[in-house]
């Protein structure tokens, strides 16, 4: 009890306040950052797809662009990232910029607003933005609309159309929630409405590999110092992907070994010896209705998929390739090994009721409530 009042300490300490329902989104400041002099023009063909590049002789920032379904604004800013840890591209390190994309009114029905930070090319200009992310933003609201759905931390969309021009992206996952803008961090306290979510991009590999093994499998960059923890916060179109199934091979970590809990946002995480599972208050009902029944249908296990909780500064990864395919990637140095694990199954028919490691997730026998 000791150990899990200080985990609590902790959690709290570390919990972003998330809101719910409608949120209005903040009004922009026009003198804090001047809006542009002229309307933005589109791409001269009139075949052009949203990712087609458009190009003005001069701008000032940020643009302010409206998307083309539900009239959503969106804020560009064009920012120079400096000496940035290039080598994620596998790049000699160079000067990188980016553009920094911001809706505005996604908030008012998704209860939240998006943000993307894009790396630039070094052909492209700095008013060569693509307009991919105006697409993304109707898609989410409009998914909203329909459904009643609120934006949360680790959603995943699939689109139809590839985005940016590359075959196999057609999977959105927001990822990080209120973290400070790359290369703006000053920004983010006044003009950006909370909760706000960083847009991140899976190659279609990528999303094999969550969809068979887990989220986590899919997202984190397999370094053993990596520039950003637990994976960049910007989307680069030229990145290679980063998993794929044939990595997974030998792995036993399955989805579709076992039954798998439906309800979203949990989280398995691990300090010092001791494993905890968190279940979000608005979701405790249905995860004790779920329970019962699901744990003793044909004694097969029950599958219990984490999602990473944003107080953890490591987390186990399965790495094939190596000697020990279970690994821990740490935030730096004086992370305090607060691990976020992929899963946690529970086994009816294990021989002892030990919680045991296994791969980046773990197995149990009992379920123990508090």
């Amino acid at each position: 009890m000791e150990a899990l009042n200080r985990l609590r300490t902790r959690l709290d300490k570390n919990r972003t306040p998330i809101t719910h329902g409608v949120v209005e989104p903040k009004p922009f400041n026009p003198t804090a950052a001047p809006q542009p002099s002229t309307e933005p023009n589109t791409s001269s063909n009139p075949k052009s797809s949203p990712s087609n590049l458009v190009s003005r002789r001069s701008q000032s920032w940020p643009v302010e662009l409206e998307t083309p379904r539900f009239h959503l604004k969106v804020l560009i800013y064009c920012v120079n990232l400096g000496q940035l840890r290039s080598r994620t591209s596998g790049l000699p390190q160079r000067d990188l910029s980016c553009w920094t994309f911001i809706s505005y009114g996604l908030a008012n029905v998704a209860g939240g607003e998006l943000v993307m930070t894009l790396l630039r090319r070094e052909s492209e200009g700095p008013t060569a933005y693509p307009l991919d992310f105006l697409r993304i933003c109707d898609r989410f609201y409009g998914e909203a609309q329909r459904h009643c759905k609120q934006l949360r931390r680790w959603q995943v969309l699939e689109l139809e159309e590839p985005l940016f021009d590359r075959e196999d992206f057609h999977t959105v996952i927001l990822g990080f929630q209120n973290t400070a803008l790359v290369g703006m961090e000053i920004l983010e306290a006044e003009k950006v409405t909370k909760p706000y979510f960083h847009v991140l991009l899976l190659t279609d590999e990528e999303a094999d590999v969550a969809d068979k093994h887990g989220m986590m499998r899919a997202f984190i960059v397999r370094l053993d110092s990596p520039p950003f923890f637990p994976c960049p916060e910007f989307v680069d179109r030229d990145r290679k992907s980063g998993s794929s199934l044939s990595n997974m091979k030998g792995s036993s970590s399955l989805r579709t070994s076992s039954n798998q809990l439906a309800i979203k946002g949990l989280n398995v995480l691990q300090e010092g010896t001791d494993i905890y599972l968190l279940v979000p208050p608005g979701q405790a009902e249905d995860f004790k209705a779920s329970i019962p029944f699901r744990s003793t249908v044909g004694q097969i296990p029950l599958r219990i998929e984490s999602e990473m909780h944003e107080a953890c500064d490591s987390v186990y990864y399965w790495d094939k390739p190596n000697d020990y395919p279970t690994r821990r990637l740490c935030a730096g140095p004086l992370a305090s090994q607060l691990t976020a694990m992929n899963f946690l199954n529970i086994c009816p028919n294990q021989s002892t009721p030990a919680i045991t490691p296994v791969e980046d997730g773990c197995l149990g026998k009992y379920w123990i409530t508090t």
